[in-house]
């Protein structure tokens, strides 16, 4: 009954199609009758997510009544009910509801647009920044377009909608993308573990999904520890982890990975123990035990905020503690480095 029309097949989206009128019957009181109405009639009180139950007309209420009361046959209604209306005379008298594209939700939409056969409803997605990444299969692609825009309207935070294309970029592991539904603004802020970062989604690699997976390690550096994240992308252990004040030498050879990893560096005020490196993961991995040795002795860090600032004065390790290498295709292949950085 509260499901939208049928219109399946449809590739062009018309909100102006989703309308539905539902006969009910409510029940007019007035506004001190409305409690005692709730309590004695709630077996027929109208209970439906999303929708209100007492509307305002004049000076009186409406309580609207479940689905099959019916105004002119009193016998619909449950026996406490009809006697509570007895004693009270309050009058029982037909509503139309009117319901339109803005009441159902994402599922509920595309349930009523995509073909039966599609027996699955492809709107779940990945949240990056304002952006909804999509990874759609074959069958959905015809209705790649429309499907994009019900995401566009039905969720606030999204801004763009994105199918990711088959086509990788195996150098830097960012993938190509097509636009489905709002402006291509692909310039986004990304929270994770109590970090800001800033990046161009369309050209560095970021996978929300691994946020867990990004805490679990980051918990298992040391505090004051160096570590090497070879593969550091725009810094999604490097950062957090430098919050957590590990000294951390992040390296990615993507040109606009290593650009966001360096403002986001700054951003997060983490410069005292992170490091930006934009090299060959093998040159960094050789390139290690120097750069570690580069960092100091020492590391001076200002803690506090305005008058209370103050200095303080960190001892840094001699050795490197953990490895982090995030590139599951390849980064076997890059353990053959390690034999001439060994120190």
């Amino acid at each position: 009954m509260f499901s939208p029309p049928a219109l399946h097949g449809m590739k062009n989206l018309d909100r102006s199609l989703f309308h539905k009128t539902i006969n009910l019957s409510a029940a007019r009181v007035s506004g001190n009758q409305i409690p005692l109405f709730q309590r004695s009639c709630h077996q027929d009180v109208f209970k439906v997510p999303r929708l209100r139950s007492i509307l305002q007309d004049g000076d009186d209420r409406l309580i609207l009544l479940r689905p099959g009361v019916l105004p002119d046959d009193l016998s619909t209604l449950s026996t406490p009910t009809r006697q509570f209306i007895s004693q009270h005379s309050i009058k029982i008298e037909p509503y139309k509801l009117e319901l339109d594209y803005s009441y159902w939700k994402t599922d509920d939409i595309l349930s009523s647009i995509l073909p039966k056969h599609l027996d699955e409803i492809p709107g779940g997605f990945t949240l990056v920044g304002h952006i909804a990444h999509l990874n759609l299969r074959d069958q959905y692609l015809p209705y790649k377009h429309i499907i994009g825009q019900v995401i566009l309207d039905k969720n606030y935070s999204v801004k763009t909608v994105v199918n990711k294309l088959d086509i990788i970029d195996s150098q830097f592991r960012n993938f190509q993308m097509q636009v489905l539904a709002g402006p291509a603004e692909f310039i986004v802020k990304q929270r994770e573990n109590n970090c800001t970062f800033h990046f161009d989604f369309s050209k560095v690699y970021w996978n929300s999904r691994l946020e867990t997976e990004h805490a679990r390690l980051i918990k298992l550096f040391e505090t004051h520890g160096i570590v090497c994240d070879v593969f550091a992308g725009v810094g999604p252990f490097a950062v957090p982890a430098g919050k957590n004040e590990t000294f951390v030498l992040a390296n990615d050879l993507n040109p606009s990975s290593y650009l966001s990893l360096v403002e986001n560096i700054h951003f997060n005020k983490v410069g005292a123990f992170v490091r930006g490196y934009n090299l060959d993961g093998g040159d960094f991995i050789r390139q290690s035990p120097k750069l570690a040795e580069d960092l100091g002795k020492t590391a001076s860090v200002t803690v506090g905020r305005l008058k209370r600032k103050q200095d303080r004065i960190i001892a840094v390790p001699r050795y490197i503690s953990h490895y982090v290498m995030n590139l599951p295709a390849s980064a076997i292949d890059f353990l053959g480095k390690y034999k001439i950085s060994i120190y």
